[in-house]
């Protein structure tokens, strides 16, 4: 509620660095029990594009459950400090599929490039899962914008049945007061909140993950996936279509959480 306060007074005086600096000065007194808010970044994406998931609802065979779902928002392009970030995504079915992820990059004039800059050959593991970059490649690149794309072979003979989703990610430099706040702050859930009130969607879902030793870690990715899909459930069908998606993986995550 406080957070909220601070939100709605200084946004009203279009004060944006003071209230960053407000709500980080806040996030380090809270207790570690209390959960990330997560603020998009303002304005639309930089790069509207190829956002979005196609295919078969609830994994190859249709069955119950969530569909293909990237934990990341689509509008506007969720944001990263890290130049390895995590990226994290939702793989339905009960049974193993082959999977692929790509990578592209939108070149300086915002149009992308057709040539993936990393492409990994996977196997899809039913529920949660995350990748970060190989450490003998080539990270990204600050203050640029890339696609991600995942995808599900559902049947190697007809391509056409492939669950596809994909998103962006813009890789920024964080902001003196926030990296300070960081750099006083060693613990992960702690760190994902700070992240997750200054826009870094990526980097707030990767702290959390992260600190899976933490009983509390699911609440917190819990909490980032249903922030998500507030935001997300009054867009146009496809959009609520996601949010009901993040709603149940968010509440599979409770429930793993409760079991504990």
């Amino acid at each position: 509620m406080m957070i909220q306060m601070l939100i709605l007074s200084f946004s009203r005086y279009g004060n944006h660095k003071l209230l960053l600096s407000a709500i980080l000065g806040l996030s380090l007194a809270l207790p570690s029990t209390a959960l990330a808010q997560y603020i998009p970044p303002g304005g639309p994406p930089d790069n509207p594009g190829p956002s979005g998931t196609a295919g078969t609802r609830g994994g190859c065979r249709g069955e119950a459950g969530p569909a293909l779902t990237l934990l990341a928002p689509l509008e506007p392009a969720g944001q990263t400090s890290s130049t390895r970030p995590t990226f994290a995504w939702f793989a339905p079915g009960s049974e193993a599929k082959p999977l692929q992820f790509k990578l592209y990059e939108y070149n300086a004039n915002n149009q992308l490039n057709p040539q993936p800059v990393q492409t990994l050959e996977l196997q899809s593991s039913p529920g949660m899962m995350q990748v970060s970059l190989p450490t003998n490649q080539p990270g990204l690149s600050v203050g640029r914008t890339y696609l991600w794309q995942v995808v599900m072979v559902c049947n190697p003979n007809h391509p056409s049945g492939d669950l596809i989703a994909r998103s962006q990610i813009r890789v920024v430099e964080p902001s003196p007061s926030l990296a300070r706040a960081l750099a006083a702050t060693p613990d992960r859930l702690m760190r994902s909140q700070l992240y997750a009130r200054a826009g870094f969607w990526y980097d707030a879902l990767g702290e959390a993950l992260a600190a899976a030793s933490d009983p509390k870690s699911r609440d917190l990715v819990s909490s980032l996936l249903e922030d998500l899909a507030r935001l997300e459930e009054s867009g146009p069908g496809p959009s609520a279509r996601r949010s009901a998606s993040l709603r149940q993986i968010a509440a599979l995550q409770r429930q793993a959480s409760a079991r504990r």
